[in-house]
């Protein structure tokens, strides 16, 4: 089921728009850690519209996944890539979810962008 909603980032935005209509609740809390925390469909969304700017695809390549009980752990590096399928940014990924009745509960993330990002506020690697 997660690889599915990740999955749906890499047809277009507004397949990746619709993923959150069926795998996130009204009351889903997804934290991007020392970014910006979004809770619900709507806030999900709109963070997704904005960021990064030019966004059209995202590729997810999954370096670990683990699942116990309602959590799943997993490692992977996120590719942001515009219309035209330039790449606009990698991004290591480390995170948490909770996933209850088939539907993201929460999510928490943990972004290490590169150091020419300009992602304000996020860690670089040393």
């Amino acid at each position: 089921m997660f690889r599915e909603f990740f999955g749906r980032w890499s047809i277009s935005k507004a397949a990746a728009m619709a993923a959150f209509d069926e795998f996130f609740t009204a009351e889903t809390v997804w934290e991007n850690v020392g970014l910006i925390t979004t809770v619900g469909i709507e806030e999900a969304k709109a963070l997704v519209d904005a960021e990064p700017p030019g966004f059209e695809t995202m590729i997810v390549d999954f370096k670990f996944v683990v699942s116990q009980g309602p959590h799943v752990f997993t490692e992977r590096i996120d590719a942001f890539y515009n219309a035209a399928g330039e790449l606009l940014m990698p991004a290591r990924v480390a995170g948490v979810a909770e996933i209850r009745d088939g539907r993201i509960i929460t999510m928490r993330e943990y972004f290490i962008p590169p150091a020419n990002s300009g992602t304000a506020g996020a860690a670089t690697n040393a």
